[in-house]
């Protein structure tokens, strides 16, 4: 058995291209997942690890607020510099951090951050591009990123402005009052730039100890724990004990700090981001699960029809002498080559194009794959192709040889435990989102029965879909092909609605969140403009020819004057870039600060921007399950054809044209596809909308809406889908002739 499933794959691996794509697709959806988790965990690490390659030891204080009757756990300068007398320790480079703005510097630029030079040159991570270290007060050293951006090179000066900050008054009971504390304004010259990779480190400039303390805003000389100090140690001395040293010396100054050397911090590090990256994961698994639900779905169609094509041969290998069990691990066995040549074949096209783009990637990523992510794509690949396969060979193991001579086929038959589990499932899910729903605030529960009824709904597509393609089939306009078309489809009424299903399950998600999108949006955007219906408020005069040039800007839609102020209203969700335009053009025409004035404007497309974001995430991150539902259709469609070779070369001895043979493939495609459209976006739009209102809070009113062009692309993204999907089996049908047709064997 098994040479002849090798063979039947090497001889017919035509029939198996698209299901081999729909599985290495899923495969490869995977160990992206894995591989992304792995690099931004890679990355980060890599990056933040990079500061202190050059150090022996890493001293981190734990600043953690313990609450408002107790101080942060700081260490000054002075107690930190102590280490470098601990034996065994020759240099030690403490790294407090502050903020200062930058002469000229705009609303959006960064500002300075900076910290203290080492003394010991040795300690820095990073090589210097030109210049030197400050040696004097007055002078810094920036990172060419920092340099660039202000436009300063060495030798130039700049003036920088130290924060302000707020010293609370004493706790001993005197009467001093708080006090806020404003450095004075400082004159700086660049001695030296360096080439920082990015996210490295988020410094941006090197100044001497005491420049520093003239530039920090606090009353005393203070180490802040979010800059670490670096060790590096006397050459012969061990480590342990100078750890020990050092962790005494703190100790003896009620400081909690970790010593760790450079790799201890590195898998700290690592540590402490699994649980946001696991998060991340979590949530990209589970589009590469639907990926494979939608997969599995349709390999268990197509090995459904094969094994039907193969009644015959199947047949004949009983009358030989095989048996039942025999037939059933040939089609096992055919699924699992399938499986892995199919994941291996996608989880290295993923690999290799992760590492292909690493060259055009920011330079702090660093492309990363581990045994774990290969496994993963390889494990779900097989192990969904193999799921798929079973009934298909119980089905094998069960034909009767006399049955099979006679080429009938498998019953279509309703499977009764699926749907009734699946209409238990829907009338429970739909119960609990109809209730949470009118309840609102019940985020959890509203995602969690959305997704219940969501998947009653394809578990019970059996009972219905039939009748929904059975009533577009009476809708389709022809003569001809378009009964010939609704008489294909309802006459296997099980591969149809498979078929019909995978495509289902893509539409009824991008309808979801589009719905979900709008719905969100417009009920969010209105409960604002009830709070604050003015989005730029103008308090100083306007005259008429100003009103008239503010009427006539971009997203405006009313300028109105009362009481002295002048306020306008901006069109209803426009983004934060088309906001900010309209804001420019508003401050350029009155003079006003258009930053102040319109921060009604900004924060409603704050929200806009998001829920844009989110939207385009998500309907990304579908794209997986809808190329698999594409290729569902136009495997199916291939082996629907081949099935009927015969008989399609019977209409066409009996005066069926090639343009009708034709016209019925890809009305009968077209069909399946409509089928899944009404249904996905019938129930997209009342999931989404369910959904939403589950999640907001009874402040927000749900104002139901439509999201017509987006419904209308999801209509057109399924035509389009029904005739790529057809055109390789039209072409491969049409091309044979009736003679040859009614003289093949199945």
């Amino acid at each position: 058995m098994r040479r002849l499933v090798l063979n039947r794959l090497r001889l017919q691996w035509a029939r198996y291209v698209l299901i081999g794509l729909c599985v290495a697709v899923s495969a490869a959806f995977s160990t992206a997942s894995f591989m992304l988790s792995t690099t931004m965990n890679a990355s980060l690490v890599s990056s933040m690890a990079e500061g202190s390659r050059n150090a022996d030891l890493v001293i981190a204080t734990d600043n953690t607020y313990q609450g408002p009757d107790q101080q942060m756990n700081f260490a000054t300068m002075d107690q930190v510099n102590e280490i470098a007398e601990v034996d065994g320790v020759e240099a030690v480079w403490p790294q407090p951090a502050t903020y200062a703005a930058m002469e000229g510097q705009g609303s959006n630029d960064p500002g300075l951050y900076f910290t203290v030079a080492p003394t010991d040159t040795s300690l820095f991570p990073w090589d210097l591009a030109e210049g030197a270290f400050p040696t004097e007060e007055g002078e810094i050293l920036l990172t060419q990123g920092r340099a660039e951006s202000a436009g300063l090179a060495v030798g130039d000066s700049f003036t920088a402005q130290p924060a302000e900050t707020y010293q609370e008054a004493p706790a001993d009971g005197s009467t001093d009052a708080g006090q806020v504390i404003a450095p004075e304004p400082a004159e700086l010259t660049v001695t030296g730039i360096v080439d920082v990779p990015e996210m490295s480190s988020f410094t941006t400039g090197w100044v001497t100890q005491s420049q520093f303390t003239a530039m920090s805003p606090q009353d005393s000389e203070i180490y802040v724990s979010s800059g670490d100090s670096l060790v590096r140690l006397a050459p012969g001395a061990d480590l342990e004990t100078v750890r020990s040293g050092i962790q005494d010396l703190l100790a003896a100054d009620d400081i909690t700090a970790d010593v760790l050397t450079p790799q201890e911090q590195t898998d700290q590090l690592l540590e402490e981001m699994s649980g946001d990256s696991n998060i991340m994961l979590a949530f990209l698994l589970a589009f590469a699960l639907l990926a494979a639900i939608v997969a599995f779905l349709v390999i268990t169609t197509t090995f459904g029809v094969l094994t039907a094509q193969r009644a015959r041969e199947l047949a004949l290998l009983r009358c030989l002498g095989a048996t039942g069990a025999q037939l059933r691990r040939s089609v096992l066995l055919e699924a699992l080559v399938i499986g892995v040549v199919a994941s291996a074949l996608g989880v290295a096209a993923i690999v290799g194009v992760g590492f292909a783009l690493s060259p055009v990637l920011p330079d702090w990523v660093v492309v990363a794959v581990s045994a774990r992510d290969v496994l993963a794509g390889l494990g779900l690949g097989v192990l969904v192709t193999l799921l798929a396969s079973f009934g298909p060979a119980r089905r094998a193991m069960q034909a009767s040889p006399l049955d099979g001579m006679r080429g009938s086929r498998a019953s279509d038959r309703i499977p009764v435990v699926r749907s009734a589990l699946g209409t238990i499932v829907f009338l429970g899910g739909a119960g609990t989102l109809a209730w949470a729903a009118s309840v609102q605030d019940q985020a959890v529960v509203g995602i969690v029965s959305g997704a219940a009824t969501g998947l009653g709904l394809v578990l019970t597509s059996r009972l219905w879909m039939p009748g929904v393609v059975y009533l577009l089939g009476k809708l389709l306009p022809g003569r001809t092909p378009s009964a010939l078309a609704a008489a294909n489809a309802a006459r296997h009424p099980a591969r149809t609605t498979t078929t019909a299903t995978a495509l289902l399950i893509g539409i009824t998600l991008v309808a979801t969140v589009l719905t979900g999108h709008a719905v969100a949006q417009r009920s969010v955007l209105e409960h604002l403009d009830e709070r604050d219906p003015v989005d730029v408020t103008i308090s100083q005069p306007v005259d008429d020819t100003a009103v008239r040039e503010l009427e006539g800007v971009g997203n405006v839609l009313s300028v109105d004057r009362t009481d002295g102020e002048t306020h306008i209203d901006l069109q209803q969700g426009i983004g934060g870039g088309a906001t900010s335009d309209a804001l420019s053009e508003i401050g350029a025409i009155t003079g006003a600060d258009s930053w102040e004035t319109g921060r009604v404007a900004l924060d409603k497309a704050m929200y806009v921007d998001i829920l844009n974001i989110m939207l385009g995430v998500a309907l990304g991150l579908l794209g997986a399950s809808v190329l698999v539902s594409v290729l569902g259709i136009a495997s199916t469609m291939s082996l629907s054809v081949l099935e009927r070779t015969r008989e399609n070369s019977l209409l066409r001895a009996l005066g069926l044209s090639r343009g009708q043979l034709a016209s019925t493939i890809r009305r009968e495609a077209l069909l399946v596809a409509a089928a899944a459209c009404a249904a996905g976006v019938i129930g997209g739009w009342l999931l989404g909308t369910s959904v939403v209102s589950a999640m907001v809070t009874p402040a927000i009113p749900v104002l139901l809406t439509v999201p017509w062009v987006g419904f209308a692309a999801v209509v057109l993204g399924g035509w389009l889908t029904a005739m790529i999907a057809a055109a390789l089996p039209t072409r491969r049908a049409t091309r044979v002739s009736p003679v040859e047709g009614l003289a093949s064997v199945e």
